[in-house]
């Protein structure tokens, strides 16, 4: 499939969606798989993985330490990273959720969660979280050429 603009984002194939994927045969100890409902690469600069509840569901304890522990590798690795806790109102599980218009939660970034920042929606957060990300590896760039000129070297 070629995706372009107008069907990027699209679910292409709905019956596949609806397949679920049993893990029960993979599991080592108490642990087993789990899904990420969602993750954005940005240029290679950012990392969001998304996981989307039902109002009020809570996300399992081991599926939080999991993506904590994505999301701080790839901080490690020199990456912004976060995860964004998102909820949705519908309750019908045969209708679709519009991803960006649920609502962000609680934010992971840094090693804590939070949840004291205003309510918007995971679109407008995506895009206040991707121009963080761009505007620090920019003061980053800067902050190595002005310590290479202290050097004596050009960069």
């Amino acid at each position: 499939m070629i995706y372009t603009d107008k069907n990027r984002g699209v679910i292409q194939n709905p019956d596949r969606v609806r397949q679920i994927i049993e893990f029960k045969n993979l599991k080592f100890g108490n642990m087993t798989p789990m899904d990420v409902d969602g993750l954005l690469e940005y240029h290679g600069i950012a990392y969001i993985f998304y996981e989307y509840k039902l109002d009020g569901a809570p996300m399992p304890d081991g599926q939080r330490k999991a993506l904590e522990r994505l999301a701080d590798d790839c901080q490690k690795a020199g990456k912004h990273s976060t995860v964004f806790l998102c909820e949705h109102q519908e309750e019908n599980p045969e209708n679709i959720v519009d991803a960006g218009s649920a609502i962000v939660k609680r934010i992971y970034y840094k090693n804590k969660w939070t949840d004291d920042f205003p309510r918007r929606t995971v679109r407008e957060w995506t895009q206040k979280f991707i121009k963080f990300a761009e505007k620090e590896v920019a003061n980053e760039l800067v902050r190595k050429r002005n310590g290479c000129r202290q050097l004596g070297t050009n960069v």
